[in-house]
């Protein structure tokens, strides 16, 4: 069987129109999910971190084994474990069982974005973080359709339980692509980090200041696309299809700004380009906390998604670049690592919001925003020294 690229790419795009879709969708049904879960937002963030944790164990363990069991067994099983917790969510009341869910999601998920990643940075030598733009901008397409579909069901007044047994169709017909699929050998071609081993990797600098700016990124992203449903229906009184539709303008945005990503990274440059959009989270996410107007709030929704949009793919490809022939590895370390560290932001944020207002807790999400422009400098300094050039 030979190894066909485009079938391979395809997967891999599905891959992130499932997990962008399932992560919104959670976000945009999140009032509808607490009242029928009959769930605190204390506890609502003991949810959302155990589908974080579930990621950082699944990203972690599978950059570690997937040199021994190969990237067909890892896509496999996590396709499995994420159709089968969808499927399962909600249709017991509580936490705890919910929680075990989650977590199961989160590994799904942790899971098959590995593979995807370590397939584009394996598969294309020429131009690898135009097609990591590309893959990631199928996630942000997904994200876009969550808000949107809830927003549907709604409409017809149907449970958000429906989306989530959707998305578990979509995972199994995933599990199908790869069963079917041939994959490169893990570890295929040369380059820098041919005997580097995932412990040695967690050692390095730049991957380091990799996880810690990709950890500031991935806490804003999702904190705002999970939290601004809530905060526009109870802090602004808007109405929740409204509210969704404000948070469909948010992943747009993201989307638009990946696209862009892929035009004009090689002009302009991948540094540069993080440095801006990190200055850009921090004001628009700022603005919109200022805001109470509806067209001024989908305005600035956008312009935020716009200005995260560049972080996840640029930051993938450089670390994927950096470390070749352990593509694998290290974007499982990355991801696992910038989890970890949003996790235990997420969790402050619910705990902030818990003691006074979710308003404190968007605050706090400036904050880290803010915090993401001192890592971006950093994080330039050392992939310049690292050797890192823009491909």
């Amino acid at each position: 069987m030979t190894i066909k690229r485009a079938y391979l790419t395809s997967a891999a795009y599905v891959v992130m129109i499932m997990t962008g879709i399932g992560a919104t969708t959670f976000g945009a049904a999140l009032p509808e999910i607490r009242e029928t879960l009959r769930l605190t937002i204390s506890q609502t963030g003991t949810l959302l971190v155990a589908k974080t944790v579930g990621y950082i164990l699944g990203s972690l363990f599978s950059s570690f084994v997937i040199e021994r069991v190969g990237k067909k067994v890892i896509g496999c099983a996590g396709a499995v474990m994420y159709g089968t917790s969808l499927l399962l969510f909600g249709v017991f009341p509580g936490l705890w069982i919910n929680f075990a869910l989650y977590l199961l999601l989160g590994i799904g998920s942790g899971y098959t974005q590995l593979v995807a990643n370590s397939l584009i940075i394996e598969l294309y030598d020429e131009k690898r973080s135009n097609m990591m733009s590309i893959l990631h901008f199928f996630f942000t397409l997904g994200s876009v359709g969550g808000p949107v579909f809830v927003g549907l069901l709604y409409r017809r007044g149907l449970s958000w339980r429906w989306a989530f047994v959707t998305y578990s169709a979509i995972a199994l017909t995933l599990f199908f692509m790869f069963l079917a699929s041939r994959f490169p050998a893990t570890g295929d071609g040369e380059g820098r980090g041919t005997k580097t081993s995932s412990f040695r990797l967690l050692r390095s600098p730049v991957v380091l200041i990799l996880i810690l700016l990709m950890g500031s990124y991935v806490t804003v992203q999702l904190g705002v696309g999970n939290w601004l449903t809530s905060y526009l229906e109870e802090y602004i009184s808007l109405p929740l299809v409204f509210s969704s539709n404000i948070v469909a303008v948010y992943w747009a945005g993201m989307a638009l700004g990946r696209l862009l990503c892929f035009r004009i990274s090689h002009r302009v440059g991948h540094r540069r380009i993080l440095l801006i959009m990190s200055v850009g989270a921090f004001l628009f996410i700022l603005l919109s906390l200022l805001a109470s107007s509806p067209a001024a709030l989908l305005v600035l929704a956008g312009l935020l998604g716009l200005s995260l949009s560049g972080f996840y793919p640029i930051v993938m490809a450089m670390g994927g670049s950096l470390y070749r022939a352990r593509a694998g590895a290290v974007a499982g370390i990355i991801a696992g690592g910038a989890s970890l560290s949003a996790s235990l932001l997420q969790w402050t944020m619910a705990q902030i919001s818990d003691a006074s207002t979710i308003r404190v807790g968007m605050v706090f999400y400036a904050a880290v925003a803010a915090m993401s422009i001192v890592t971006t400098l950093a994080a330039m300094r050392l992939v310049r020294r690292a050797g890192y050039v823009d491909v």
